[in-house]
């Protein structure tokens, strides 16, 4: 009977031994550092080389993760959302084999040798890399994600998988960029009288404008080739005269914009519209010497929009655009000749945007 018992100990012991020199992934660095002495202790230096081999390995990539971390959102930045999925897949498959390694170790502290050596085949074939009694080969993660899907996988690696899938996809259709824009413009009011009774021409003058940009991947169709939708909210100032009789005008509006762009390598046009509040603005004339509330006492009506022409050019930090908003909205207030008259405001201009 003791006869038995030791041949059963003798075997489960061998089947450890077995099982460990075969599969070393369910280790801890610092536990494959305590086995590599138990191994030398017994004079077993083939299983002790094993060891060596894989403690180097792991610490060469124990920073493979961080690595591509920094990777994927390098590309993000860069705008590089090709290169990005295929760092995401890698990423996937990466976390992938981290989990059945977990599974690896349980099963060996279980003594579950069977299901142990089941997961080490899995690992395998969801490394690509062939079967044998080196596992120390390195492993390089699958990037096709149909072989993942082939592969029949434990329940916790497909909710790992799953999750990245769903937050990339907030990735691709949330905020691409935002930013702050300065620049100078133009302002120019065209007047039109029917009745031909008045005549004005408008000098253009130079105003500014400081806004929040912000732009949105709507389609990627290639690295540098992709459909965008620009936003704008910020303040213009838009400032115009007459020469004669003298009458200055300045208008500051709360400005919003927004418009479909396709940019190519860094290029962009984009079409849309602006929609502007007046919130104050005077109006000086020189034959009096007084100055009027532009809005206020109804020289110009509070709301102005149109279509919005926009062509920039952007790298990772900076973007420099220039931009002509063509007004259709008639903002004439006052006016003696029946709602004949009409005025439109439109505007050219020039400037910087800093990504944040």
């Amino acid at each position: 009977m003791n006869y038995r018992i030791l041949l059963v100990v003798s075997l489960s012991l061998l089947m450890s031994l077995n099982l460990l020199s075969q599969s070393l992934s369910g280790y801890t660095i610092a536990e494959l550092k305590v086995q590599k002495q138990k191994a030398i202790e017994n004079e077993d230096y083939a299983l002790a080389s094993k060891i060596k081999k894989e403690i180097e390995f792991r610490e060469a990539q124990k920073n493979k993760k961080a690595t591509l971390e920094e990777a994927l959102k390098k590309a993000v930045r860069e705008e590089n959302y090709e290169e990005a999925a295929k760092i995401k897949e890698e990423l996937d498959a990466y976390n992938l084999i981290q989990n059945i390694d977990a599974e690896i170790k349980q099963a060996v502290a279980e003594e579950d040798f069977k299901k142990a050596q089941m997961l080490q085949e899995r690992k395998t074939q969801l490394s690509h890399t062939p079967k044998s009694d080196n596992t120390l080969n390195k492993v390089e993660p699958t990037t096709k994600a149909s072989s993942l899907a082939e592969t029949k996988q434990p329940t916790e690696a497909k909710n790992a998988t799953a999750k990245p899938n769903v937050e990339q996809k907030k990735k691709f259709l949330a905020l691409n960029k935002r930013g702050i824009s300065l620049g100078f413009n133009l302002g120019s009011l065209s007047f039109s009288d029917p009745k031909k009774v008045n005549k004005v021409e408008y000098t253009k003058q130079i105003g500014f404008f400081a806004e929040i940009n912000e732009e949105h991947n709507i389609k990627q169709f290639h690295n540098n080739f992709s459909l965008n939708l620009d936003m704008a909210i910020g303040i213009s100032n838009l400032r115009f005269k007459i020469e004669n009789p003298l009458n200055e005008y300045s208008l500051t509006y709360l400005t919003t914009a927004a418009g479909i762009k396709v940019k190519i390598w860094g290029f962009g046009v984009a079409l849309g519209y602006f929609l502007d509040r007046g919130l104050w603005g005077t109006q000086y004339q020189a034959s009096n010497d007084t100055k009027y509330k532009a809005f206020k006492d109804d020289f110009f009506k509070d709301w102005n929009y149109g279509v919005n022409w926009k062509w920039s050019y952007s790298t990772k930090k900076i973007a420099v655009f220039f931009d002509y908003k063509i007004g259709i909205a008639n903002i004439e207030g006052k006016d003696d000749s029946g709602g004949k008259e009409k005025s439109r405001l439109s505007a050219l201009c020039f400037g910087f945007t800093y990504w944040l």
